[in-house]
Parts: structure tokens; C-alpha cells; sequence
């Protein structure tokens, strides 16, 4: 069982604004999912959102992040390719329903 971190509580509370079934529903009809690869896209989600901050290197401290969370090994080439159109477009809607769930909470 992993430690809690300040990155795994904001792992738990984006999942319990926005579940992972959700998170890949947006990202097959956005076309950030089209199929599995060695990323876990919803952890790469998880991992992007705890480190978002206005400085330089939030890509890297994604790939920390996602490291921490999955434990998984992945070359840093296969992590930072799905940062595309697509996937931005999937971190949109992540934000609006969880803009959306607090509001309705």
C-alpha cells in the first residue's frame, strides 16, 4: 500500500469529483484514448492535475507524478507524446465536471 502524499490526496480528490470511467468516456469521444497503450491515461490526468502550477517544468513534474502514483516504469518519450490537442482538450472537460460536481455539491 502507497503512502499518502500531497499527490495521491489530489489523485482522491479529483476521483471523487470525476470518476475514472468518466475520464475515459471524454477521452475515446475526444480522441485522447484510442487505444490502450503502456500510459494509464487516467492516471497521466491524475498526474497532470496535481502538477499544475504557473512554473516552467509542469510536464516533468507530471511524469514524477505519474511515476509516484502508478509505480509503473515508462520512458519519458512514451509519457510526453500524449501531450497533444486531444488530451488537452480531455483536461477541459476533467476540469468542467469537476467544476461542475463542486458546484452541485
Amino acid at each position: 500500500m502507497r503512502k499518502s502524499t500531497p499527490r495521491t490526496k489530489v489523485a482522491e480528490g479529483l476521483r471523487a469529483l470525476v470518476s475514472a470511467e468518466d475520464i475515459l468516456e471524454a477521452a475515446r469521444r475526444l480522441g485522447a484514448l484510442q487505444r490502450q497503450r503502456k500510459v494509464d491515461l487516467v492516471a497521466l490526468v491524475e498526474s497532470t492535475v496535481a502538477a499544475v502550477t504557473p512554473l516552467p517544468g509542469t510536464q516533468t513534474t507530471a511524469f514524477a507524478n505519474y511515476i509516484a502514483l502508478t509505480g509503473q516504469r515508462l520512458s519519458p518519450s512514451a509519457f510526453f507524446e500524449r501531450f497533444n490537442h486531444a488530451f488537452g482538450q480531455l483536461m477541459r472537460e476533467v476540469a468542467s465536471r469537476a467544476v461542475q460536481a463542486v458546484r452541485e455539491a
